[in-house]
């Protein structure tokens, strides 16, 4: 390990059961970093969502924009980000939603409002995007999800996962790591690997797995 160095705001992003929660607590704890989660219990609007999409996407995006705004603020008042931040959500996650769950007229207005919050929201350093297939990730909802997440259905985690990975993999916005989500990260060899990985990322895509590292092209 050469030139090892820790981003300061370090952000672990992926589709719903990919296990962002628990690595940011894993990652936080490990690099003796400031621990800001996501509070989806929160959002009045998700339990609603989950049950009928179609009515109820709107007002849930629009509940989580303006919770990670505030949340945001928060932490800029108390100089959060002034030393190692690891976290679970990105501000600009909400627009990965939305192209996946809104109309298009729904969708303009969302990026409007989105867009005029946006420059209050530091890009992260380095972004951890868990990856995983929409079969993986729907089971391990059905399993181990909040109730109102065990019916997600296959298709809808299908245009989830499609606009994460073309907003991540493709659009490219942040220095992100991809990391596969169907990989146990918990043992402590896999994520002794993956700090040294984090520590020596210099930008741009690349992808790591517990067993081996390569870079994409």
């Amino acid at each position: 390990m050469t030139d090892f160095r820790v981003p300061s705001t370090l952000v672990v992003e992926g589709p719903p059961g990919a296990g962002k929660t628990a690595l940011a607590r894993l990652l936080a704890g490990r690099l003796n970093g400031r621990l800001v989660l996501e509070k989806p219990e929160e959002n009045p609007f998700l339990p609603l969502f989950h049950r009928d999409m179609g009515k109820w996407a709107f007002q849930t995006q629009i509940a989580f924009l303006l919770q990670r705004y505030e949340r945001l603020g928060e932490l800029s008042r108390t100089d959060l980000f002034h030393g190692l931040t690891v976290s679970d959500f990105c501000f600009h996650r909400d627009g990965i939603f939305a192209r996946a769950t809104l109309s298009e007229r729904e969708q303009e207005l969302y990026g409007r409002l989105s867009g005029a919050l946006a420059p209050a929201a530091a890009d992260p350093d380095l972004v951890i995007y868990l990856q995983a297939s929409p079969g993986f990730l729907t089971e391990r909802l059905f399993r181990h999800g909040r109730p109102f997440e065990k019916d997600v259905s296959r298709s809808w985690m299908e245009r989830l996962v499609d606009s994460y990975n073309s907003f991540f993999l493709r659009e490219r916005h942040f220095p992100t790591l991809v990391v596969s989500a169907e990989r146990p990260l918990d043992e402590p060899r896999a994520l002794s690997a993956l700090v040294e990985s984090i520590g020596n990322h210099r930008g741009g895509l690349s992808s790591f797995s517990p067993v081996f590292e390569r870079f994409l092209q």
